[in-house]
């Protein structure tokens, strides 16, 4: 049986969550995204991953931190 309601892991909306926390962060120190440096340790992962195609939008400089190389390369490359 087929349903019409979407199912998520939740991780989606934990990514959404960060960003929405670093903006508002940057907000309250005063610091503009679009001249900053941003950092992702554990980038490759589902939440990691969803905040780095964001952020790239919107920050001057995005290193991303994975142990996981191969995957880091894939997301690099997408």
């Amino acid at each position: 049986m087929k349903s019409s309601i979407g199912l998520t892991t939740g991780n989606p909306l934990s990514a959404a969550i960060a960003v929405q926390n670093v903006v508002k962060a940057s907000v309250l120190v005063g610091l503009d995204l679009r001249e900053a440096t941003i950092a992702i340790v554990g980038a490759a992962g589902s939440v990691g991953s969803g905040c780095a195609r964001v952020l790239v939008k919107n920050v001057k400089r995005l290193k991303l931190i994975d142990i996981n190389k191969q995957a880091l390369e894939q997301l690099v490359g997408s």
